[in-house]
């Protein structure tokens, strides 16, 4: 997919050419399955948002993406281009690191994965393409047609909870801006930084905690992925008597402003902080002082019980 000669804007205009018809899509869905993790990544870079503001034919079809051996298919429709496209170059090509470590865990056989704050559904896909049990908690009702699409052109059935997930239960306000869903925050200081930038959009959702689904539903969690723009420390508060009891993995996003009390939090909770990709080899626990510097967003937080005898089946 690499454009010898030409420079981005034209290199895009190609791309957008062979990948809005059927015939040529193919071939080029062909040579991208033949990438490396970090090939994709800068396909993702440079090409997701091509069809942004773009008012052409566009073929409904399929894009074909390998993920730990399994076919996972995104369904290109012509009202949705938009979207569409830029989740089938984001399955895999978006923060590879992240998917890496899912591979990972994959193969570590887990039972039970809570996806908190799903989004459109694209990181709970790859674990029930595997045949993974995944409950998507996801409040932003603009996303629900979007898991359910990929889902079923996987033939895969989602556990959908439209909620937010936070320290307590009740309701809260949920800030996006349109047509970008995946900056949906209950946040209030992520909300102000989004609104000096662009227009939101605002609703009130439910708000339920880990522990309290959890417990309502007696479940054992092998691994809890969080995601929600500026609120994961609430997350994690409400989820402590789960992360006690049943101690498991917990993939995260923290911003440098929030280390300090996410450090705190996982000390407490006898875990150790780790760099992504997890792979059959000991994570690199991180030390203090670069996991509060660094620049990287992602992390895993592994219980210290099981860094020690790593790879430990979740």
């Amino acid at each position: 997919m690499r454009v010898p000669g030409l420079d981005a804007r034209r290199a895009a205009a190609v791309v957008r050419w062979l990948a809005a018809r059927g015939s040529t899509r193919s071939v080029l869905n062909s040579l991208y399955r033949s990438r490396s993790w970090h090939q994709k990544e800068r396909l993702h870079s440079r090409f997701a948002k091509i069809f942004r503001e773009y008012e052409g034919p566009f073929a409904a079809g399929v894009w074909d993406v390998d993920f730990g051996g399994r076919p996972v298919r995104v369904p290109l429709q012509p009202a949705r281009a938009w979207l569409m496209w830029d989740l089938a170059l984001s399955v895999v090509g978006h923060e590879p690191e992240i998917k890496q470590t899912y591979e990972t865990i994959i193969r570590l056989k887990p039972r039970l994965v809570l996806d908190v704050g799903a989004n459109y559904g694209t990181h709970s896909l790859l674990f029930l393409v595997h045949g993974v049990r995944t409950i998507s908690f996801e409040p932003n009702p603009n996303c629900h047609a979007c898991i359910k699409d990929l889902c079923s052109a996987n033939g895969v059935t989602p556990t959908l909870e439209p909620v937010a997930v936070g320290a307590s239960e009740g309701s809260i306000d949920l800030w996006f801006p349109e047509s970008h869903e995946w900056l949906g925050t209950t946040d209030p200081g992520t909300r102000d930084r989004l609104q000096a930038q662009t227009k939101l959009s605002s609703l009130t959702v439910p708000l339920i905690t880990v522990d309290g689904y959890v417990d309502a539903h007696s479940l054992t969690p092998d691994v809890i992925k969080i995601d929600t723009e500026g609120s994961d420390l609430q997350v994690l508060l409400g989820a402590q008597r789960t992360v006690e009891r049943f101690r498991p993995l917990i993939l995260f996003e923290s911003w440098q402003a929030q280390r300090e009390p996410i450090a705190t939090y996982f000390n407490a909770q006898r875990y150790g902080i780790c760099a992504l990709p997890l792979t059959s080899a000991k994570p690199r626990v991180l030390p203090a002082t670069e996991f509060a510097s660094t620049e990287v967003a992602n992390f895993v937080a592994v219980p210290k019980e099981k860094l020690e005898s790593w790879p430990h089946r979740t």
